[in-house]
């Protein structure tokens, strides 16, 4: 019974990292500057690397209020859990479109700067925890794909450091 479950055990650990090393797509997330000015732009750098074997479509249709990868998601909380609020545009219908076509090769990572306080409100001083996530490209698999976090602290400027990179 023991070697039973013993064995049971090895394949499924087995099968996780297996499983775990066959992601089509990694996500990595870096912050540029690690504390800004309340009412600085807040940008992330987005390394997406494929693992796949063969091509992954990154094209799609940038938004001209964002200016966002619209393949990712933003996930921006406080230091409690509470997402952020998103910024609210008068008629974002009306926003230009930006249409981009491109590919990551095996083996090859896309590097992306990203301003995510154009689409979060990250004016109010605190601290923030930003992170990325994807759909898998391999459509069978219906996974999401999340990146590591990055903490971000929006200081008053009369906290008297400078940012700090």
């Amino acid at each position: 019974m023991k070697t039973t479950c013993l064995l049971l055990l090895l394949c499924a650990v087995q099968l996780a990292a297996q499983d775990a090393s066959e992601q089509p797509l990694s996500v990595t997330i870096s912050a540029p500057t690690l504390r800004v000015m309340a009412g600085s732009a807040v940008w992330i750098t987005v390394k997406l690397t494929n693992h796949s074997h063969h091509d992954i479509d990154e094209s799609g249709l940038i938004n001209g209020m964002t200016g966002l990868d619209p393949n990712l998601e933003f996930d921006v909380r406080d230091l409690r859990g509470n997402a952020v609020a998103k910024r609210v545009y008068r008629h974002p219908e009306l926003a230009s479109r930006e249409p981009i076509n491109r590919a990551i090769k095996d083996g090859e990572t896309l590097t992306e700067e990203q301003q995510i306080s154009r689409l979060y409100d990250m004016t109010a001083p605190g601290t923030y925890i930003v992170q990325v996530s994807r759909a898998s490209p391999a459509p069978a698999r219906n996974e999401i794909m999340r990146s590591n976090k990055v903490t971000i602290k929006v200081i008053m400027s009369t906290e008297g450091e400078p940012p700090a990179k």
